[in-house]
């Protein structure tokens, strides 16, 4: 781990480092191990380990008194949460709803302490089984180049993710806590198959691996190639971006920026517009780019107007593409417009009206 600390340029001498440590073998390990490097051959780490206890099953009580004696015996400071009325936001799963209090927890935990990152635990066998899920979900490059190592964590400036067990197995992990005698908590729900992705880990990823023994490094191979071309996709994006600035809450680049580009192009260059936008969302869904690219096909010279959801819409023009956000639904329907469904709507052209017909004398009095 000391070796991928320093490739990374993770951890450096006298950070401050809060580690997510729910007292599974995984962030134990983690713990232990940054604990080692940190008393012996460093980096010279300040470590504090936070535990949030998501009150979803019985039992998680007695988990945060066990994490809290564990650190308590490495001397490492211990700081404690629990979760309270978890509520799935917007139809997401109890499992979302607990990753996100989760990170939100971390992250108030980094601003108190001052901390320059936060440690996870997630290992080798998270990254095929994200690339695995993701690929099943018909995930885009940047979803399929999986975990990375580092990167900014919401709400805590100048503190970042890291994950330095990336590159370490789960046997490995669980051999380095049983030649030291170190024990450790099983969460009960990782092993039933409660959510796709619990069915995933249990049930899929080991029956593949039995049928076709070499697909973990398969996928790990996938998973570096999809890196390496979303990294080129964003140079590009940045070399396209120089210079284009927000401009009456829109930003444009010149419709020939989108020619030739694949899908993923497109939604690399929408999303780069949008996030020149205070309040936009990142990138837009598939179905969203593929409306764009049918606007660009059209070229007949009159502007199309796309949602790209989230408030935010595209007007593909005969010169430019405008994204703008903060759109309200409906608002401004042009002719020409391409609709949420990705029919072009067109103008109703009327049809020519013959001679009118003169009414048959009537035979009433």
């Amino acid at each position: 781990m000391a070796l991928h600390l320093r490739e990374e340029r993770l951890l450096g001498d006298g950070d401050r480092v809060v580690v997510a440590f729910s007292g599974g073998p995984d962030s134990t390990a983690l713990l232990h191990a940054l604990a080692a490097l940190a008393a012996g051959p460093g980096p010279r780490l300040r470590l504090v380990a936070a535990h949030l206890d998501h009150g979803l099953r019985p039992g998680s009580a007695e988990d945060a008194r066990a994490a809290r004696a564990a650190a308590r015996a490495l001397g490492v400071p211990f700081r404690a949460g629990k979760a309270r009325g978890l509520r799935p936001a917007g139809g997401g799963s109890p499992e979302a709803a607990a990753r996100r209090a989760r990170y939100d927890f971390l992250a108030r935990v980094a601003r108190a302490t001052g901390a320059r990152a936060v440690a996870l635990a997630h290992h080798r066998g998270d990254r095929v089984e994200t690339v695995l899920h993701r690929l099943l979900q018909g995930g885009n490059l940047r979803g399929l180049a999986g975990i990375p190592h580092r990167r900014p964590l919401p709400g805590a400036p100048g503190c970042v993710v890291v994950r330095p067990l990336l590159r370490a197995g789960r046997d490995a992990i669980l051999a380095y806590l049983r030649d030291r005698g170190i024990p450790w908590s099983e969460d009960p729900t990782n092993r039933g198959e409660g959510n796709a992705r619990a069915r995933l880990r249990s049930t899929v990823l080991p029956a593949l691996l039995a049928a076709y023994p070499a697909a973990e490094e398969s996928l790990l191979r996938l998973e570096g190639l999809a890196r390496e071309a979303s990294d080129l996709l964003d140079r590009d994006l940045r070399a396209v971006l120089r210079g284009v600035r927000a401009r009456g809450g829109a930003a444009a680049l010149p419709r020939a920026a989108f020619k030739g580009r694949s899908e993923e192009g497109v939604r690399r260059l929408l999303g780069g517009l949008l996030s020149l936008l205070p309040g936009a969302r990142r990138e837009p869904a598939l179905a969203a780019v593929r409306r764009v690219l049918d606007a660009l096909g059209i070229g007949d010279g009159r502007p199309r107007r796309v949602p790209l959801g989230g408030g935010a819409e595209a007007e593909v023009g005969p010169e430019r593409v405008r994204v703008r956000a903060g759109v309200r639904p409906g608002a401004g329907g042009r002719s020409g417009a391409i609709l949420s469904s990705g029919r072009t709507s067109r103008p109703r052209s009327r049809r020519p009206r013959g001679p009118r017909r003169s009414r048959r004398p009537s035979s009433r009095p």
